[in-house]
């Protein structure tokens, strides 16, 4: 369903953007979300961390409000309101600090043995979580050497592959800024 934008009243969205230990977190970037990714409202969080969003576009079905902050997790919270109605919704979302992420793989790999990348996070609340997917650069691409693999024809994950004996370091420069990235050290062996 398109967004579309309506005649009538506004609806507004109002809540509390915090940080993973339960502090406010002003400056996070509000964006409202319909179907078409297109924004149907936008915002930042004030110094209490509170905010207020407002529109007179249709809220389709598949709506989100999402907050997001340099060096933070984006949160999302999904909502249905506002079918043309005056209407308010109160919603409070929690962006979590990443404190570092480290690239995961395997330290030691022969020549011609690829594999694939992954990453770990840590955050502020003491969670984590693994992935895999994004770019990855070599210190020294003669000796291994970063690709991608797509194997689904839509998603790719970044692979090394062993070129020749030494030892190179992969970054994932790529990552968010402000984050710390562990890089990781592989061997390559005969």
């Amino acid at each position: 369903m398109p967004d579309v934008m309506l005649d009538g009243p506004e609806w507004t969205i109002t809540g509390v953007v915090t940080d993973g230990l339960g502090r406010p977190a002003p400056g996070a970037a509000l964006l409202v979300f319909g179907a078409s990714l297109f924004p149907l409202a936008t915002g930042t969080s004030d110094n209490a961390g509170r905010f207020t969003l407002t529109s007179n576009w249709i809220v389709p079905l598949f709506t989100d409000v999402r907050a997001s902050k340099e060096g933070y997790k984006e949160a999302r919270a999904p909502f249905t309101c506002c079918a043309g109605n005056t209407e308010r919704v109160a919603i409070d979302l929690r962006i979590v600090r990443i404190l570092r992420v480290a690239l995961t793989g395997p330290t030691v790999l022969r020549v011609g043995q690829s594999a694939a990348l992954g990453f770990e996070a840590e955050f502020e609340d003491g969670s984590r979580e693994t992935g895999s997917g994004g770019s990855a650069v070599s210190s020294d691409s003669t000796v291994v050497r970063v690709g991608e693999r797509t194997d689904d024809g839509i998603f790719g994950y970044a692979v090394v592959e062993g070129v020749a004996r030494g030892t190179a370091t992969i970054t994932r420069p790529d990552y968010r800024p402000g984050v710390p990235v562990i890089p990781l050290q592989i061997r390559v062996i005969p």
